[in-house]
């Protein structure tokens, strides 16, 4: 026998329990992960205690839980490809990651995921990755960021933020975020100017960044977004994140998405690995603009799942990340998909 964390009704925490459930056993063309740690998100929480929001994910009950862990192989079926005994591992199982072991295809079918853990990388670190760097990653590649820019992220603190600010100081830009003053010191060892939140935050950041801000990326709520538009930002350089199970549902027509104002800015909803697929409806994140040039096809393995279920495909530019927009997926967004690297990962071990 082995552990799980599963809940057989919706609810809060007091509907989750630690129960003793069969081992799990690597099948042909899987790995079973001894997981070392689990990364929480407000997605676990969402999923299990709203049913529209499982529903969403396709999850339904009795459901493990959690998305994000971090382990060792210690399994591998026939057919397994890229991964071997023994190979430290990070990646995503909906629904299954809270628990002693987990199974996956190798290569993982999405919306699992798969990644080697890099060296000097502890479980810790890595099982933060999956949907926090993940999602701070397709917010930055979502707006083009690049060398030379100046970019403002609201609430630069949190779980993405932290990682959306290393990750803009790695592309050479200047970052100005936002947060509380008590973790203005935090964020300075982080390489950002600290702002704080609230009125006048226009005037503020105009004392930081007398040249002008270029790009920025709203995090938690609307401030930011606004204040950015407030500045002069064009609309195309800005994104904004909600939760798939926030109000305003993002409209099916990619070109009708409702904007934060009359004037259009891409707006997210929350990024998992699993974006890289025709199949957007069930994933964690997704980043979507109002306004979309036309994009290009590319080539089946530039992402997973049938390029022929998709309306629309753009070649990536890099191996960083893929942007997709998905006739299956119900908001049909724009979504920018990092593909995790050393850097990312390296990253996230400047915050632990």
């Amino acid at each position: 026998m082995s552990r799980a964390v599963v809940y057989e009704t919706f609810g809060g925490p007091e509907v989750l329990e630690l129960r003793e459930v069969p081992e799990p056993h690597a099948g042909p063309s899987e790995v079973r992960v001894r997981v070392g740690a689990a990364g929480l998100n407000p997605m676990d929480w969402g999923i299990s205690s709203l049913p529209e929001a499982a529903a969403r994910f396709g999850i339904t009950l009795p459901s493990g839980f959690g998305y994000d862990f971090a382990g060792t192989v210690d399994e591998a079926g026939g057919g397994a490809t890229g991964f071997a005994v023994g190979d430290r591992v990070y990646g995503g199982a909906l629904g299954r990651a809270a628990a002693d072991f987990v199974v996956v295809k190798a290569p993982a079918d999405a919306p699992d995921a798969l990644f080697h853990t890099p060296d000097g990388i502890s479980d810790e670190v890595a099982s933060t990755l999956p949907v926090a760097g993940h999602t701070a990653a397709a917010a930055l590649a979502a707006i083009g960021l690049r060398s030379g820019d100046t970019v403002l992220i609201g609430a630069a603190a949190g779980g993405v933020g932290v990682f959306a600010v290393q990750l803009a100081k790695l592309a050479g830009a200047t970052v100005i975020g936002t947060a509380s003053e008590g973790t203005f010191e935090f964020l300075r060892q982080l390489g950002a100017g600290p702002v704080a939140y609230g009125p006048g935050l226009a005037d503020r950041v105009r004392a930081l960044a007398p040249g002008g801000v270029t790009a920025a990326t709203d995090l938690f709520g609307t401030e930011t977004a606004e204040t950015a538009l407030a500045l002069g930002v064009p609309p195309e350089r800005m994104t904004h994140r909600r939760m798939p199970w926030s109000g305003s549902p993002m409209r099916s027509s990619p070109a009708r998405s409702p904007c934060l104002s009359p004037r259009s800015i891409r707006s997210s909803r929350s990024a998992t690995p699993s974006h890289c697929r025709p199949d957007a409806a069930s994933t964690a994140r997704s980043w979507s603009r109002c306004d979309r040039a036309p994009v290009k096809r590319a080539s089946p393995q530039d992402c997973t799942g049938d390029p022929a279920d998709s309306t629309q495909r753009e070649q990536c530019s890099t191996d960083q990340q893929c942007l997709i927009s998905s006739s299956n997926a119900r908001q049909e967004p724009d979504i920018a998909v990092p593909r995790p690297s050393a850097d990312l990962a390296r990253a996230a071990g400047r915050v632990d």
